[in-house]
């Protein structure tokens, strides 16, 4: 709805590129549908020509499937990609959630190498505020993160490895804190300090296994 497009149809033309200047809309509905069986992973990312896109920016996004419809708020962002890689840069991504920001640069072939950064703010549970700030690295099918985030003021560390591809996607996961204050959790709790960790994996599609 209420669609804006500035663009440079002469690059096109010289260079063999799509810029596009600006891409905005009031609001966007996607319609996905299941292709059912296991996922797969693509043979191929590459793009038939080198695409620039220097602002996109939606009021909200509506994405409809099988199951309940997902709604997302504003949107902005850059991308630029093609034949070898692709850039994306995420200046804000709001949602009842919360509000996310990052940037992703993704290899456009096997073994589709990335690398990225987030950021994430949360307030969704308003007695637990969240941040975090995340990295991740690896290949499409093997995407390891480390992540710095504060809790309701307490600091915590966390590191995973996710196979997005596979039946079991979560392959391990640990999070650590040291000098957990109990009071920050629960203000009635006597006055302790602890050193936390836990650790574990996915053994079934809705079930973990692990230890603390």
């Amino acid at each position: 709805r209420n669609v804006t497009l500035d663009w440079a149809p002469w690059v096109l033309l010289l260079a063999d590129q799509l810029w596009i200047r600006n891409l905005g809309a009031d609001s966007v509905t996607l319609t996905t549908r299941g292709g059912g069986g296991k996922p797969q992973p693509p043979a191929s990312l590459r793009l038939p020509l080198a695409v620039r896109v220097d602002r996109l920016a939606l009021g909200a996004l509506r994405v409809e499937s099988d199951g309940a419809p997902l709604e997302i708020g504003a949107i902005a962002l850059a991308y630029e990609g093609g034949t070898r890689f692709h850039h994306l840069q995420l200046e804000r991504l709001v949602s009842r959630w919360g509000e996310l920001a990052g940037t992703l640069r993704l290899q456009a072939e096997r073994p589709f190498a990335l690398e990225g950064a987030a950021t994430v703010s949360s307030t969704a549970l308003p007695d637990w505020p969240l941040q975090a700030k995340l990295a991740l690295h690896g290949t499409l099918e093997d995407i390891r993160t480390q992540s710095e985030v504060t809790l309701r003021e307490l600091p915590m560390a966390a590191e995973a490895r996710v196979a997005p591809f596979a039946a079991l996607p979560l392959r391990s996961a640990r999070l650590h804190t040291e000098a957990l204050e109990l009071t920050t959790l629960v203000a009635a709790a006597p006055s302790a300090k602890l050193n936390v960790a836990i650790e574990g994996e996915q053994i079934a599609p809705r079930g973990l296994q692990g230890t603390l």
